[in-house]
Order: C-alpha cells, then sequence, then structure tokens
C-alpha cells in the first residue's frame, strides 16, 4: 500500500544520507590537507598583494625597540629594605653575634655585639661543641663535598646513617634526606601532584610550599588560616565541582598541606583536627613541620609528638637541618614506597649534589644531643618562650601573633598604618632601637610575589642558650621602644 511504499522510501533516504555523512567523515579524517587545499580558493579571505620590507625598514623598527627588562625596575622603598640588613662579622657565640651596622645620620660603619633575637639556632646547636668535632673529622675523612647527586656517586655512608637516624628518631618508616631545605618540601609537593590534581593549602604557608605547588601545576585551593572548617567546606566544594563533571572524588589526587608551626604567624595548626578531616575525605597530607622538629613534643620529635599523631596517618612529614638542628639541607619521613619514588623522581633530590658529609655528620650529632638531652633541651625553650610572650604582653602599641610555646612569635602594629610601606617603616624604627640597646631583631621579609603576603611585623626567636639576663635586656627594649616611638 501507499503508506508502506512511503515508510520504505524514507528508511532508504535515511541510509542514503547515513553514508553520505560517513563517507565525509572518513574523507576528512584521511584527506584533510588535501581538502583543504582544493577548497582554499573559494574558502580564502581576500588578502592584499604582499611586498617584500626592505633592509631600511627593519633596521628602522630594530632601532624602534626595547627589550623588556629581566627584572622591573628597583623602586626607592625596594632599595631601603636592601640597605636595613644587617652585615654578620660573627657567629661563634651561640646567643650573640657581631654585626656592622651603617649611621643612617654619618653613612659611618660601626661594630656592635648583639645579644641575637633573629636567628632560627632554636637550641644553639650551630655553635654546639659537639657539633663542630663530628664536622671536623667528616672533613679530614671525606673531603668538603661529594661532588654528585645521590642518585649516581654521591651517596656516603654519612648520609645513610644520617636517614636511619632520624627514621629512629622521628619513629618513621623511611626518611629521605636533601641537600636544600627549601627544595626539600618544593620537590614533595611537585613530584607527588600534577595537572588536575588538587593542593589543598593554607593561606598562610610559607614560600617554599607556594612555590612547589606552582611549579606542580595542580590545582591549588587555599583555605583560611587554621580554619578547620574552611577546610572542611572547600573539601566539599571540591565533591561537587567533580561531580559536575562526570568525575567522582577518588578520581583525582588529593594532598593538604600545611605547616606544624607556620613560619609567618609563629601560630599551631591544629593537627588532630585536620588529621582527622583529612581521614574522613581520604586526602593525603604533607606536613612541613621545619620549626617544630627539635623544638616541640616532649622529645623534640615535632607537631606530631605534640598532638600523638602516628606518622602512618601522615603521607610526608617533611622538616629542616638547618635550624634547631644546626646544619643544613632538609629531610621528608614517608612510606618505603613514597620514599622510593622520591629517589627517583623527586627533582630536589635527583638533580643536586649531595649534602657535603661534614654538614650531615653535625646534623647526625645534633639528633643524638637532642635525644640525649631527654627533653631538657625544650623545657629550656618552652620556658624562655613564656618568658618572653608574658613580657610581651600588654604593650600598648603592638601585638603579639604566635603562642606561649612556639621558639617564633611576631609583633605586629595595633594600629594599621597608611599602608605596607609605612609599617615597614615604623617596625624598622623598632628593630634600630632595639640594637642601640644591644639587641638584634629583624623585620620578617617576604617576597613581594608571595600569595597572601602576611602583614608586616617584627619577627622574634627564641633559643635555649638564652638566659634570664638576656630575655629581660630584650623586654626592656622591646618596652622602652612601646614608650618612646609612639
Amino acid at each position: 500500500n501507499v503508506e508502506e511504499k512511503e515508510e520504505v522510501s524514507m528508511d532508504i533516504v535515511l541510509i542514503v544520507l547515513s553514508l553520505i555523512v560517513v563517507a565525509a567523515s572518513i574523507l576528512s579524517y584521511y584527506f584533510y590537507d588535501t581538502l583543504k587545499l582544493a577548497f582554499a580558493g573559494f574558502i580564502a579571505p581576500h588578502r592584499e598583494p604582499t611586498r617584500k620590507v626592505t633592509d631600511e625598514e627593519v633596521n628602522a623598527k630594530l632601532k624602534e625597540w626595547k627589550p623588556k627588562p629581566l627584572v622591573p625596575p628597583t623602586d626607592e622603598f625596594t632599595e631601603w629594605k636592601i640597605a636595613q640588613v644587617p652585615i654578620l662579622l660573627s657567629g661563634a657565640d651561640p646567643k650573640s653575634t657581631r654585626v656592622e651596622v651603617k649611621n643612617k645620620k654619618t653613612g659611618s660603619s660601626q661594630e656592635l655585639t648583639l645579644i641575637n633575637f633573629g636567628s632560627l639556632n632554636f637550641l644553639g646547636l650551630s655553635q654546639n661543641s659537639q657539633c663542630h668535632d663530628a664536622a671536623a673529622k667528616a672533613l679530614e675523612r671525606y673531603g668538603c663535598g661529594s661532588c654528585g647527586p645521590r642518585g649516581f656517586y654521591g651517596t656516603m655512608d654519612s648520609h645513610l646513617n644520617l636517614e636511619t637516624t632520624i627514621e629512629n628518631f622521628l619513629k618513621a618508616e623511611k626518611c629521605v634526606i636533601y641537600s636544600s631545605a627549601y627544595a626539600t618540601v618544593m620537590s614533595i609537593l611537585a613530584t607527588f601532584s600534577g595537572p588536575g590534581d588538587y593542593l589543598f593549602v593554607d593561606e598562610y604557608c610559607y614560600h617554599p610550599i607556594q612555590t612547589g605547588g606552582k611549579l606542580s601545576k595542580a590545582n591549588i585551593i587555599y583555605f583560611k588560616h587554621n580554619d578547620m572548617k574552611d577546610y572542611e567546606d572547600k573539601l566539599q566544594d571540591q565533591i561537587k565541582e567533580l561531580r559536575k563533571k562526570g568525575k567522582s572524588h577518588s578520581s583525582v589526587r588529593s594532598i593538604a598541606v600545611v605547616e606544624g608551626i607556620y613560619h609567618n604567624t609563629g601560630e599551631v595548626c591544629p593537627l588532630d583536627q585536620l588529621v582527622a578531616i583529612s581521614k574522613k575525605y581520604k586526602i593525603n597530607v604533607c606536613i612541613d613541620d621545619s620549626i617544630g622538629i627539635g623544638t616541640v613534643g616532649k622529645g623534640g620529635r615535632g607537631s606530631c609528638e605534640v598532638f600523638n599523631i602516628d606518622l602512618k596517618d601522615v603521607a610526608f612529614v617533611c622538616g629542616t637541618l638547618s635550624w634547631a638542628i644546626g646544619s643544613d639541607g632538609g629531610f621528608c619521613c614517608s612510606t618505603k614506597g613514597l620514599s622510593a619514588y622520591q629517589r627517583l623522581r623527586s627533582t630536589g633530590y635527583v638533580f643536586s649534589a649531595s649534602s657535603p658529609p661534614f654538614l650531615v655528620e653535625a646534623a647526625r650529632r645534633g639528633f643524638e644531643i637532642i635525644k640525649e638531652s631527654n627533653g631538657s633541651l625544650q623545657s629550656k625553650l618552652e620556658e624562655n618562650c613564656g618568658a618572653i610572650y608574658d613580657g610581651l604582653t600588654g604593650l600598648k602599641n603592638l601585638r603579639i601573633r604566635g603562642t606561649k610555646k612556639t621558639p617564633i612569635i611576631h609583633l605586629e602594629l595595633i594600629q594599621k598604618l597608611k599602608d605596607r610601606e609605612h609599617e615597614e617603616r615604623k617596625l624598622q624604627e623598632i628593630v634600630d632601637f632595639g640594637m642601640e640597646h644591644k639587641v638584634l631583631l629583624t623585620r620578617a621579609l617576604y617576597v613581594n610575589s608571595e600569595d597572601n603576603l602576611p602583614r608586616a611585623s617584627i619577627r622574634i626567636t627564641t633559643s635555649a642558650v638564652h638566659d634570664r639576663a638576656d630575655i629581660q635586656t630584650l623586654l626592656s627594649a622591646l618596652q622602652l621602644a612601646d614608650q618612646t616611638l609612639f
């Protein structure tokens, strides 16, 4: 009948159209360039006929062209900041140092011996005679440096011995040491995350963490400083966003990155809450405990010891050998598998010459001294931290940022000034006043390109080798500055 014939005709038409579409697709796939050239004359836009550019025109353009400078011009404020940095002449004494300071009125230089409250030498081990002896013996046995990266010909028994020492000290499964503290956490983040992955970072994490995140090219999500509710909210937002894209939460790698004690604020991360939330959402945790290792916890084992956190619940614990340990370099504790992967892929490990053996042996002796002290070094440091915190509480024009038990605190102006430059200059007046009263202080310095730049402040660091007289000198100087400079 008629209806059946019409249906058959429509089927034939659909089949023919389908065959044409398939044929066109095949032709365009295999003969795209040929077809493009064939129809170029019909679809190409109209262009004016071209002419050859003369040499005179080229030279004229070259004379006009000015290459972009490698760095922007230095402004007056930057020059001023550079000029404020004192030149250290000696650091043989663990609690004081000789500095060369320029008289701002006459321009002449003078030498001063000042009590050092600007160094990160928290336990005084940088000047410890036992560490010096260990370094001297290693220097005689191995020479100055290894002259090669760890994966080729730069691994010596001293490197392996230090890794074992740190594993035993922190009760970690495996440890990898690096020749640069800065490169340690930076390399870890760039090694274990990449495009499409997520890094959840506290907004006041210091520069090495920020740099590592940027090098990884992962998605960086900052959460409010020490705000665990905001951290969890950001995790939930991530899950919703991934669902919109048809992905599951488990299909991407995510790492939470924090500091045990924050370099930029002196405040303590609530690790117990952070680890609990991270477990709930199956997020890896990376802790940079550069300030905490050696300074907090009953045995100096850092922030994880304070919060009774098993290192098995944390993917990475990074630290420096340069501050409390008194040497140089960095380390990362993790599992056997993650440590092995670092030795193959972590740029700070693979492409850097290994730490000089004399620094390695000095660091190993530093860990042994901390262990042998049975907590006495940490108790003395905590006592000094408390004395300084209590003595500075109640200043009329300056407020403390940090805690009573951390060896680093910041002093900020209570009254905000016009802009950062005015605050920096006012704080430098206090630093200069401190020098006049035998105290070496420092403004907290940052890279201008840092994300979430902290407010301008004076950074005060405490050492276990400071005595009551040293602390009283500091307190008297700052109390007098508070009364006379405002």
